[in-house]
């Protein structure tokens, strides 16, 4: 017995170097084993001294899942992305108006998104024109973009039934009596400053072209639009003075911001701004287009229609056949996934053969591309 205990003794005798070592390493696993019961404390008082503490963990994960969100609009060109929980995506055209949150889903859109839309419908809400989406809170600008071209909102059928049409002359019935067919003020107002600014509807198709008058309330007021009032030599103000008809008719793709300033309305800023805009289009294809000039409205439209011509010559064509995503861009009806949409079926059939068949491309529908089509060549 003593000889066994001799042994165990020599076997655990340490020298003072390792002595000390072993109350160090004891020190430090105490200090361990203390510091793992406050530790839970410590992360608490943290948390209650910055009460912004979980927003910012919220934040986070909030941007993490719009990140995901965003993502959805580059694979729908065929970009391989990450997977996310929005992981089937199917585009299809649909009306945002009523749409059911099954179709909602197929979009790519998350439950929070779909909860936005719906409060807003419950509360009376309607998405008159597509950028009216933009503005649900819960909508980024890569969803919004992503939708945009796929939206077709169907007019409301209820202000519809409300005309009651019978045979007028635009150039003689008066803003009461168009008001009273149900015709809306805003398009009467229109129709009643052509005529003070010298206008004269010479043929129906005339009507089509004022501010307003979109093409479903004009094909139901054509059968009714009888033009049967001679053209006037003169012009009459409130104030009894005749005038001469102005004769005075502007090219827009041919004048310079002289010639602009001599229609009514137009000076030097506004006439920079029409030169400046018909740059950025590659020239005007019809009258309407001086509606996206910045700061033209609707009074001042209906002043110098009259007074304008558009040359079907020198319009600025792009070449889809050669053209890259940076030159499609730089036209304003043409933004970053269009391009993308159209290089990408070019890419997939080889060449265009005919500017028509970018309708096959994904995006291109058929109001977008009667738009864009003027502006476009092989």
């Amino acid at each position: 017995m003593p000889g066994l205990f001799s042994q165990f003794s020599d076997y655990f005798n340490l020298n003072r170097a390792e002595r000390r070592g072993l109350i160090v390493l004891l020190a430090l696993l105490i200090m361990i084993n203390i510091g793992s019961l406050f530790l839970p404390f410590l992360v608490e008082n943290r948390s209650a001294a910055e009460p912004g503490f979980e927003e910012e963990f919220s934040e986070f994960f909030l941007k993490q899942d719009q990140m995901a969100d965003s993502l959805i609009a580059v694979s729908s060109l065929g970009v391989p992305v990450l997977s996310s929980e929005k992981n089937e995506v199917e585009m299809f055209y649909f009306d945002p108006n009523g749409l059911p949150v099954s179709k909602w889903k197929k979009l790519g859109l998350t439950e929070k998104q779909i909860t936005v839309i719906k409060n807003y419908e419950n509360k009376g809400g309607r998405f008159e024109k597509p950028s009216d989406l933009q503005k649900i809170y819960s909508i980024d600008e890569a969803d919004y973009k992503r939708l945009e071209s796929w939206m077709i909102i169907k007019k409301n059928t209820v202000e519809e039934l409300t005309l009651s049409l019978h045979d007028f002359d635009p150039n003689n019935i008066s803003k009461s009596e168009m008001i009273a067919m149900g015709i809306d003020d805003d398009v009467a107002s229109n129709i009643e400053n052509f005529r003070e600014s010298g206008g004269y509807f010479k043929h129906p198709s005339d009507v089509q072209r004022l501010y307003k008058m979109d093409d479903d309330l004009f094909a139901r007021l054509e059968p009714y639009i009888k033009i049967e009032s001679a053209e006037p030599d003169y012009v009459s103000t409130d104030s009894s003075t005749i005038h001469a008809k102005i004769s005075l008719v502007v090219d827009l793709n041919r004048a310079d911001t002289l010639d602009l300033q001599q229609l009514r309305g137009v000076g030097p800023t506004f006439a920079g701004r029409i030169v400046k805009y018909r740059d950025l289009l590659g020239g005007y294809c019809k009258p309407e287009q001086l509606l996206e000039v910045y700061g033209m409205d609707s009074a001042r439209y209906t002043g110098i229609l009259p007074h304008i011509e558009i040359s079907s010559t020198g319009i600025q064509k792009i070449n889809i056949n050669t053209a890259s995503v940076k030159d499609l861009i730089k036209h304003p009806y043409i933004e970053f996934y269009l391009a993308k949409s159209i290089i990408t079926h070019r890419e997939k059939i080889g060449r265009y053969a005919d500017v028509r068949e970018i309708l096959d491309a994904r995006l291109i529908y058929t109001e977008l591309y009667e738009k864009i089509k003027p502006y476009l060549e092989i």
